[in-house]
């Protein structure tokens, strides 16, 4: 056997490239019909040992991967109804999930803000706000063209750089390499507050002539989101400004949630022989949200948030013939513009108040990255190297008023008139382009028959600003008998600093983390299988407010917080399923605001055929202690109540006639009982709650040709 055929046996299809890292793993082409298998065929043995790349740079099962991680197939995606990412998130365990109908909000383990601090992929590559470092989750993520999501739990720097602070999330997108040839089209109809209010087109075609792959997918989604106004007219939403809301209320300025989102993707994967490829492509995502009820706006009317992200790649990958070496060369840009419109929120005496905008235009990133994977047949190692550039330069902030009858989003405002004057954000200008170099290198090596996996890496970034930073990771995977094993794990990880905050204190350091963890996994008997997970996160240099100086940031903030994650799947007859638990606190703490501290969840399949099935899928959070504002503006400690929710999906699957093509159809029920829910707003007390979206139904129909 050649070193380059052992090299791309061991490597399996999937191709990804990484901020930090590239994972670009070839085999020979897989036919479409090896993959045309459901869900509900597999043992649950074997679905504990699907693979997942996340975690390692290399395909691993779940079990083995040197990390905690969950998978959501994209059978299970259209057996529990999901729409988009949002709804996947809210359904795993060690999630904190807060839903104010705009971006989300919340995070992984206790740490919970806008986001920032994980790191969002789709197939490797970034997709965080360059100008943020948020991972912007509105409704542009939508899952017609998803294969899997890997969310990692935990530090993940020494793998994927700044911001894998908390996790990772990784989209996995359909390919000609992992997915079978065909096309689909979908629409989706959805009743929230009005028939059909929600309304979603997608398409899939995957192709390949000899040795050319190609896919293309794209979706359009447009939504009036739920009415809100009895909700934001009361004290319980915010009391700031309550009065002029409810004049502008009155007033002709209804509440309005518009929701508009696009998403293109192109790819092409070019097999220049059986160890070579070239992968090209661009992925386009747009986003116009009306802004739910995240912001205390006076007028929901005039508000919007418009965001366009193009990530464009090129990626080369050989397995040389003559070592057991494979080479992976990845290129990506990623472009960005984000455009934002809203009334002053402040009474200064206008009648309305003006509107305003904010922009965010041309800013970009672009990143170089070439990897080493090293997998010799004479020892049971496998060895990772990479190194790579990468360089942002963000468009320079722009503010301006606006005319009342000025109400177009998503104009440019650049060369227009500034309020306040020009270079308003020129404090900016120095931290606008920043670079950095970085290597990085992982080894784990086999020992007794594989029963013994040790897991070494590190990565070090060289920036700019901040300049130097390491980060280490290790684990150790142990087979106690077969079906049982256990993990323990260490991790480090760095959050940057925003641009905003380097004005403040152009000496700060990016915050840190420390992360234990050990886990029990286990998958006995094809009846269950699943893991059980223990960690201890410590974060420290935390960017915060001097105690002794106003306004400005220092590295002085810590936090710590411990909890067990639990998600079992299962398996009797025709029923099938699963159940999960997380527990998480703060040692030093008892409040531990804005997380729920006990979280349950399970879902459960019936298979009422062989093509048609009902899932009921719940879940439950204990009560959270937020932050709110009183009459007097003082900051004061609010109880949120107990969350419950639970949805219910009706499948048909593979229906066929002699007229027409194979169809799936499926109707969907959200928030089956029709729950007053609230969230407590992670990243202020203003507003102080925000209230979950009442019951609703969509219909689904896709047919494949």
């Amino acid at each position: 056997m050649s070193a380059a055929h052992r090299i791309s046996s061991a490597i399996p299809i999937l191709s990804i490239g990484v901020l930090g890292g590239s994972l670009s793993l070839t085999t020979p082409i897989v036919w479409a019909q090896e993959w045309n298998v459901k869900l509900l065929d597999y043992s649950l043995e074997e679905l504990g040992n699907i693979e997942v790349v996340t975690a390692s740079r290399r395909m691993q099962t779940v079990a083995e991967a040197p990390a905690t991680i969950y998978v959501i197939t994209e059978d299970e995606i259209k057996q529990y109804g999901y729409r988009d990412l949002k709804d996947v998130l809210q359904n795993l365990p060690g999630i904190e999930y807060v839903n104010a109908h705009s971006n989300l909000q919340g995070g992984q383990r206790g740490f919970a803000e806008n986001w920032a601090q994980t790191r969002l992929l789709i197939n490797g590559r970034p997709m965080n706000k360059l100008w943020s470092g948020e991972a912007y989750i509105a409704s542009q993520y939508t899952l017609n063209n998803v294969k899997q999501i890997e969310i990692v739990q935990g530090p993940a720097s020494a793998l994927y750089g700044a911001d894998a602070y908390t996790g990772v999330i990784n989209i996995i997108t359909k390919s000609s390499d992992n997915s079978p040839l065909g096309s689909d089209i979908s629409t989706a109809l959805g009743s929230v507050d009005e028939a059909f209010d929600s309304k979603q087109f997608s398409f899939n075609s995957i192709s390949q002539n000899k040795n050319l792959g190609v896919t293309l997918s794209g979706t359009v989604f447009n939504q009036s989101g739920p009415d809100f106004t009895d909700f934001i007219r009361t004290a319980q939403y915010t009391e700031d400004n309550i009065q002029l809301r409810n004049e502008m209320l009155d007033n002709g300025n209804p509440y309005r949630d518009d929701n508009r989102s696009y998403n293109i993707n192109v790819d092409f994967i070019y097999r220049i022989d059986l160890t070579s490829s070239v992968n090209a492509g661009v992925y386009f995502l747009r986003d116009e949200d009306g802004g739910g009820i995240e912001n205390p706006e006076i007028s929901y009317t005039n508000f919007g948030y418009d965001s366009e992200q193009v990530l464009t790649y090129l990626k080369f990958e050989n397995a040389f013939d003559t070592y057991p070496v494979k080479l992976t060369v990845d290129v990506f840009n990623e472009d960005e513009d984000d455009y934002i419109r809203f009334q002053n929120r402040e009474d200064e005496g206008d009648n309305p108040p003006y509107l305003a905008a904010f922009n965010v235009e041309d800013s970009r990133a672009y990143t170089v990255n070439v990897q080493f994977d090293i997998n010799p047949e004479s020892v049971p190692n496998y060895l990772i190297a990479g190194f790579g550039y990468y360089n942002v330069d963000i468009g320079e902030p722009a503010f301006t008023g606006l005319s009342t009858t000025d109400t177009t989003l998503g104009s440019s405002l650049v060369g227009r008139y500034f309020y306040p004057p020009a270079g308003y954000f020129s404090n900016l200008s120095p931290y606008l382009y920043q670079k950095k170099v970085y290597v990085y290198l992982q080894d784990q090596h086999s020992f007794f028959d594989d029963r013994l996996q040790l897991t070494l890496g590190g990565r070090y970034d060289h920036h700019n600003i901040y300049g130097d930073i390491t980060n280490i990771r290790s684990g150790l995977y142990f087979q106690l008998t077969e079906g049982w094993a256990i993990k323990a794990l260490y991790g480090e990880a760095f959050h940057e600093p925003t641009m905003f905050e380097f004005t403040e204190n152009d000496n700060l350091n990016p915050a840190r983390m420390e992360t234990s963890e050990l886990s029990l996994h286990f998958n006995s008997n094809h009846d269950f299988s699943g893991q059980l997970v223990y960690f201890q996160n410590h974060a420290f240099n935390l960017i915060e407010e001097a105690p002794t100086i106003e306004d400005i940031l220092v590295n002085i903030g810590s936090k710590k917080v411990e909890g067990v994650e639990s998600l079992v799947k299962w398996r009797y007859s025709q029923l099938r399923g699963n159940v999960w638990y997380s527990y998480e606190r703060d040692p030093d703490d008892p409040d531990f605001k804005e997380i729920a501290k006990n979280k349950f969840g399970f879902g459960i399949i019936y298979g009422i055929t062989e093509t048609v099935s009902l899932s009921f899928q719940g879940k439950y959070t204990d009560k959270i202690k937020g932050n709110a504002l009183d009459k007097d503006f003082n900051e004061i400690t609010i109880t949120i109540p107990e969350y419950k929710s639970f949805n219910l999906t009706l499948l048909a699957q593979q229906m066929r006639s002699s007229t027409f093509p194979d169809a799936d159809v499926s109707v969907s029920v959200y928030n089956l009982f029709d729950e007053k829910n609230l969230y407590p707003d992670v990243r202020g007390a203003n507003p102080s709650r925000y209230l979950e979206e009442g019951r609703s139904v969509y219909v689904r129909g896709t047919i494949y040709y």
